[in-house]
């Protein structure tokens, strides 16, 4: 798991790659957990990449 701290928020990043053997088939599961503010409760989301990389440019 990844850490990323912004200010007051910190973003968690839990990812996995499952490639099948048979097939040229990969996956990316990305799950990103979230602090708005340090007493709030963690959030989860799952993601795709390319959103991965919009709530990394809004964070």
């Amino acid at each position: 798991m990844t850490s990323v701290q912004f200010s007051e928020k910190t973003l968690l990043v839990s990812y996995s790659l499952v490639r099948r053997s048979d097939q040229s088939y990969f996956h990316i599961e990305i799950t990103v957990y979230y602090y708005s503010n340090p007493k709030s409760n963690l959030i989860e989301i799952r993601v795709t990449l390319d959103n991965f990389f919009a709530i990394l440019r809004d964070f």
